[in-house]
């Protein structure tokens, strides 16, 4: 079975719904249509009974009156006597024969009545499980819709997150470029910051260098001073060098100080500026690393859901069409049940009017017999003379031997009463092989597979037969034995004119016979040891005629 055949749509569920209505109705009307078969069934036994027992209290006032005929008879006419007696045997025994007939209906009405309220729970169960089947299949189909819409919301997750992934991959490529972009950064920075430490290395030389000249010159001033010997001049020169040694020191100091602090700004601007960029790329890295973390975990945890979900929904499939091939089974077995039924009750009605023949029949006996009364109340009476009862007697032994003669024809002999066989039978299985037939005989038995689809191995399988609770006869079946789809097996015994032609017919060559008898239970086993169906047959002689 095809699961993409389930629509899920109000149109499907409004099919679903007026064809399980239109089931439920026909079931409903077979059932009360066959209530009232069984009824009138019950009211034709009930009435047949009634009438057999007027029948058997009018067979007593006749033997009653017949006996009192006889006593006012007496010795002249013994040989009357003797014919009517041989014909009141017969009566008799016609009655006695009625009323086994009617005891053992009795007896019958009461298996039948059991038998048509095991069919009728049997009915009832078959009736029950498939709507338990139905409702099950149907909760199947809505799990089944509900996953499936699980299943495609996972992957559009999934392709959701990796898009997120792919952005996140980009960003971090981006981050990463930027990353060396900053590392460049910081290289021409360092190379930067070492260019000004040679510069200010140089400019300090230069001051060393430009100290050193002063000292020289302030020292040719000072040996100019010495040479010089005017107190004036000395002390202009002097003052005059204080100055200028001043000026160039504070000049030299405030250079110093500005190219310092120009230095130092823009040290630490640069170092504070990149150590911002370094830590807020540090934390975008970081923040990027434990995102795709979580979608990687957050990815793996979706992976492992889907495919939870896709083996939960292989399983779901599976059992979704065991439950069509098992609701498929449990048609075929109703079927059959209902044939079953059909051939019972088509069997009643024919007893039924088996018996209604035999009623007609014993009505006409009955008539025979009131005629004869007649005669023997007008012979009594004296209205006839003894050539008259003569002709009486002769004209009732020719009717009699004609009604013989016409109950010879039409059952054998008047004497002999005709025994049948009635032979009901039981099966049941647990799984899709069951057990179709079995002879009487013990000739052979016949094997059945009811799956549609599915091919069963049965080899090395046993089959068990009791006949009269006696002792069990065990069958092999032989190995490699596969029953296909619909087909089935008759397995014979030997020299009883089957043929060995497998898989449709095999010949079991070390039994003669499977055993026959009033009484047979038939059970098949599989390899596991378990039974898997049993066939229960019996014989019951019945009386049809005399």
């Amino acid at each position: 079975m095809n699961l993409k055949s389930f629509q899920f749509g109000p149109d499907r569920r409004r099919t679903m719904s007026s064809s399980s209505q239109h089931a439920a109705t026909s079931i409903r009307d077979e059932r009360e249509r066959e209530k009232k078969e069984i009824s009138e069934l019950n009211d034709r036994f009930a009435s047949y009974i009634e009438k057999v027992r007027f029948l058997d209290a009018q067979n007593r006032k006749m033997i009653a009156d017949l006996k009192m005929f006889s006593a006012r008879i007496g010795s002249n006419a013994s040989t009357s006597q003797k014919m009517h007696e041989a014909e009141l045997e017969m009566a008799k025994k016609i009655i006695a024969d009625t009323e086994a007939e009617r005891l053992k209906a009795e007896v019958d009405i009461p298996k039948l009545s059991e038998e048509i309220i095991q069919y009728q729970k049997r009915y009832n169960d078959v009736v029950r499980a498939r709507q338990t089947d139905r409702n099950e299949i149907v909760n199947l189909i809505i799990k089944f819709s509900e996953l499936d819409g699980e299943r495609n919301l996972l992957r559009r997750r999934i392709e959701e997150v990796e898009d997120e992934v792919k952005m996140l991959k980009k960003d971090n490529y981006n981050l990463a470029s930027m990353q060396s972009r900053l590392a460049s950064d910081r290289e021409q920075e360092s190379l930067a910051r070492i260019d000004a430490e040679s510069r200010i290395q140089m400019l300090r030389e230069e001051l060393e260098f430009t100290r050193r000249e002063q000292e020289l010159e302030l020292k040719d001033l000072q040996a100019s001073m010495v040479r010089d010997t005017t107190t004036e001049n000395r002390e202009y020169f002097k003052s005059e060098l204080a100055n200028a040694i001043r000026g160039i020191r504070e000049e030299y100091d405030n250079l110093v100080v500005t190219n310092r602090n120009d230095m130092e700004k823009w040290y630490k601007v640069k170092m504070q500026e990149f150590q911002s960029s370094v830590s807020r790329k540090a934390l975008e890295q970081n923040y990027v690393e434990e995102e795709v973390k979580r979608l990687r975990t957050q990815f793996s945890d979706i992976r492992t859901k889907v495919a939870n979900f896709e083996e939960k929904n292989s399983f779901l499939s599976k059992q979704v069409i065991d439950m069509n091939n098992q609701l498929e089974d449990e048609q075929k077995r109703y079927e059959l049940a209902l044939e079953e039924r059909e051939k019972s009750i088509q069997k009643l009605r024919e007893e039924s009017e088996a018996l209604v023949q035999e009623f007609q029949r014993l009505l006409d006996t009955k008539e025979t017999l009131e005629q004869e009364i007649l005669t023997y109340r007008e012979l009594l009476e004296g209205e006839e003379t003894r050539a008259g009862l003569r002709r009486i007697i002769q004209q009732d032994t020719k009717e009699t031997l004609k009604e013989a003669e016409r109950i010879t024809s039409e059952g054998g002999t008047s004497d002999v009463k005709v025994i049948t066989n009635k032979i009901t039978f039981h099966g049941t299985s647990k799984g899709q092989i069951s057990i179709q037939e079995t002879s009487i005989d013990g000739k052979f038995i016949v094997l059945a597979n009811s799956s549609k689809t599915n091919e069963i191995s049965i080899g090395g399988w046993k089959i068990k037969r009791n006949i009269d609770n006696t002792k069990d006869v065990e069958i092999k079946l032989p190995e490699k034995l596969v029953l296909s789809p619909m087909k089935t097996v008759k397995i014979w015994a030997n020299n009883q004119g089957g043929t060995n032609n497998p898989p449709s017919s095999i010949v079991i060559s070390e039994m003669n016979n499977f055993g026959s008898g009033w009484f047979g239970k038939t059970v098949l086993i599989n390899a596991e040891g378990e039974e898997v169906a049993e066939h229960i047959q019996k014989c019951t002689p019945a009386m049809v005629g005399n």
